[in-house]
Order: C-alpha cells, then structure tokens, then sequence
C-alpha cells in the first residue's frame, strides 16, 4: 500500500488490500488509505471482497461490475445496511 499511496499520479489502483485481513484491521487501513488520498487530491480505485458496512460507508463513490460490465453507478446515498 506505501509504495501505491507514495508513487506519481492522480490515480491510484489497488487490487486485494484486504485479503487475509480481520474486518477491523481492514476498516483502518481504508480509513488511513482516504485520510491519504483526500490529502493528496487523488482518486484510488480499490477491489474489496465483501467490505463489512463500515468499511463500505468510508467510500464516496460506487462503481459495480458483473462479469467484467458496469452493473451500477452511485454516489451511495442509497447504501443503507441493516434496513429495509
């Protein structure tokens, strides 16, 4: 994660972050990771598998795929766990 947040660039890509990580220790890093990029003035593009609902709600944008295609598009206004 140092090496992506330090490199040039607008844009940064990472893949697998949270692999073999608990939820807790998954949330802080996210949460340093935007603390990082809100400062920097960047956009990160991360792949999670299953973000628990804290880590979820740490994103301002949602881009989701289905089989490789943009499934949906949002500013996660509607992303509401727990609720019906």
């Amino acid at each position: 994660m140092c090496v992506c947040v330090c490199a040039a660039g607008d844009v940064k890509v990472m893949d697998g972050l949270s692999n073999g990580l608990d939820a807790a220790t998954t949330f802080d890093i996210i949460r340093a990771l935007k603390t990082f990029v809100t400062t920097l003035h960047c956009t990160t593009v991360l792949s999670l598998l299953q973000p628990s609902p804290e880590v979820f709600q740490l994103f301002d944008d949602l881009l989701l795929l289905s089989h490789k295609v943009p499934f949906c598009d949002s500013d996660l206004n509607w992303a509401v766990f727990g609720n019906s």
